[in-house]
């Protein structure tokens, strides 16, 4: 399927043919067999301008439309990372009496260019509590230009997880050793009994010591562990005392344990 620019290209050169066959024709017709100057025809002038005119409008257009479509979808097609709002504000159009809004985030690219960036969004009236400074959100980015951003709600969990994964692995959050635990350990729910901040703030993020009860799902009976986590400040909600999360971890190993956190 062709893309707009490309639609626009062909209309150009097909107008652009038909400006020699069908004008030239009626100039030689006036010149000599009427004996007139043709440039005198309005109906001649008229064609001219409409085909060779409209031609040259139609290529230089596609140009434009050309780059904007590209950057376009070099920006859906980028990498999916996650970007923290800063501010969302309207913009003052409604579109299907849904409001578009700016929306400035802050993200880290996954060669550690830190960005903030902005993009339009049109969001539905009972999502707009979702976009709000401090709230994490997928977005993808053009690698060439990362100052180009588009939000995508369209991404399963699993796209979501392994896009967290590479981006907090670049970011110093968590290493490989422990997206392997996640990928292929134990899946587990463990209790959070006391949570403390250490004082430690990790990429922004205050760090907290976790004392956690784990309930072995296959084994049987439940297991203590302390661990220290670097935890979002929009996260910090899920790790309260009484808390139930999601952990995994290797049966021979039950002190190295990963948090998950949900994308719901």
């Amino acid at each position: 399927m062709k893309n707009p620019s490309e639609r626009m290209q062909t209309i150009g050169w097909i107008f652009f043919g038909l400006g020699f066959l069908i004008p030239f024709p009626l100039i030689y017709i006036y010149a000599f067999y009427f004996e007139k100057d043709p440039f005198d025809s309005a109906l001649v002038i008229g064609l001219m301008v409409l085909f060779f005119g409209g031609s040259m409008v139609l290529l230089v257009g596609s140009t434009f439309v050309s780059l904007l479509f590209g950057r376009s979808k070099k920006v859906k097609n980028g990498p999916l990372v996650f970007g923290a709002v800063v501010s969302a504000g309207q913009t003052g159009l409604f579109i299907n009496e849904q409001p578009q809004l700016e929306i400035s985030l802050q993200f880290s690219t996954l060669d550690g260019q830190e960005i903030v960036a902005s993009t339009r969004e049109v969001v539905a009236l009972t999502d707009l509590s979702e976009v709000q400074p401090g709230v994490v959100l997928p977005l993808r980015y053009d690698p060439a230009k990362p100052q180009k951003i588009v939000l995508d709600f369209d991404v399963d969990q699993e796209s979501l997880q392994a896009a967290l994964d590479m981006q907090m692995i670049a970011s110093g959050d968590t290493t490989q050793e422990k997206v392997d635990i996640r990928n292929n350990g134990v899946k587990a729910q463990g209790v959070v009994l006391s949570s403390h901040p250490t004082g430690n703030i990790i990429n922004g993020k205050g760090e907290i010591e976790l004392h956690i009860n784990v309930e072995r799902p296959n084994f049987g009976g439940t297991f203590e562990v302390t661990v220290q986590k670097a935890v979002p400040q929009n996260s910090l909600s899920t790790v309260l005392p009484g808390s139930v999360i999601d952990v995994y971890y290797h049966p021979w190993d039950e002190q190295n344990i990963v948090i998950a956190f949900r994308f719901e």
